[in-house]
């Protein structure tokens, strides 16, 4: 196989005209990002579609070897939704919800709400649900950004950027630098969200197993995202609150992490010239992975990403372009925690 071929057109639509101007700048936060993920041989995938009169969120899941028509949750909401799968065979999506910020009754505080809903098979997604996100004082704006999702045996955990225009930045050159909130779900009910992080961040990554859940900050600076500030990692154990943030390394990129069977936390991170990888607990001296990953802090493939199944661990990596060359190398690695 020479390359990679599009197996199924899954839904197709024509956007507005200020939409696709802003797609074809390569402006990140113009275009749809579907999500995908898979229980029981059963793969769900969910996407916004926007830049019409009527834009909606939507989903659709494989019937055999191809994915079946899409369907509606019945509202609108942001572009980049987050997925994440469940014990006992369920899906959890949640993103956005569509129309913009609120304010509150007194016209004191703008906030924004998550929709969620949750995915089994036979039944297909439940009704869409609320919750509030987090609040910012009125009249300074409210940026909002990168949500994401993991699952542990007590629940779901939420996770995202939430600020002031104030104190964000969001422009084509890099993501909003803002306080980082997080809301998570007990016996089905999730919590109050609050501010874990209330000093900023310019990246937010989140993964959990067993009763571990791993946060992730990435505190890059400059308008670009260009200098490197120190990498982040807090743990939440048994449904707790998240400890103080260790500093996996002083000048990074923004880490990846996962969590495997036993609870122990993987992170990978760029430091120039080459990536590192750092298990939790005693936090280690992390290793470097010479497997031709380049690239620095702003590999366009942002930090290697790590996903991990039990005990094993799948490192990948994007080498940047070299000159006059139009396309990157993906390097991966195996590792055992």
């Amino acid at each position: 196989m020479s390359g990679c071929e599009p197996a199924q057109v899954l839904a197709s639509w024509s956007a507005s005209s200020g939409s696709t101007e802003l797609w074809n700048a390569g402006v990140a936060f113009a275009a749809p990002e579907p999500v995908v993920a898979s229980v029981g041989g059963r793969t769900v995938v969910v996407f916004a579609r926007f830049g019409v009169p009527h834009p909606a969120m939507m989903w659709a899941q494989t019937a055999g070897s191809r994915f079946g028509r899409p369907h509606s949750f019945g509202v609108s909401g942001n572009y980049a939704p987050a997925i994440v799968s469940e014990p006992g065979g369920r899906i959890f999506a949640a993103w956005f919800e569509g129309g913009g910020p609120r304010e509150d009754a007194f016209g004191e505080y703008f906030g924004t709400a998550i929709d969620w809903s949750q995915w089994s098979s036979g039944h297909g997604f439940s009704r869409v649900q609320v919750l509030p996100a987090g609040q910012v004082p009125a009249g300074s704006g409210n940026t909002y950004a990168e949500l994401t999702a993991a699952a542990t045996s007590a629940g779901v955990t939420l996770a995202w950027l939430q600020g002031s225009s104030v104190n964000s930045i969001y422009s084509i050159y890099g993501p909003p630098f803002s306080p980082v909130w997080v809301t998570s779900q007990h016996a089905g009910r999730f919590s109050k969200a609050s501010d874990v992080f209330p000093s900023g961040a310019s990246s937010v990554s989140l993964a959990g197993a067993g009763d571990v859940v791993a946060l992730g900050l990435g505190t890059q600076r400059g308008e670009s995202g260009d200098v490197a500030s120190p990498a982040l990692v807090a743990t939440s154990l048994h449904g707790g609150r998240f400890g103080t943030p260790v500093q996996l390394d002083p000048r990074a990129g923004p880490p990846a992490i996962s969590v495997d069977g036993a609870g122990d936390v993987l992170a990978t991170w760029f430091s120039a010239p080459t990536a590192s990888v750092r298990p939790a607990g005693t936090f280690a001296p992390p290793t470097k992975l010479d497997v031709g990953m380049g690239g620095g802090i702003n590999s366009p493939g942002g930090a290697p990403s790590i996903d991990t199944v039990g005990r094993l661990s799948l490192i990948s990596s994007v080498s940047p372009p070299g000159a006059g060359v139009g396309s990157a190398t993906t390097f991966g690695v195996f590792a055992t925690s």
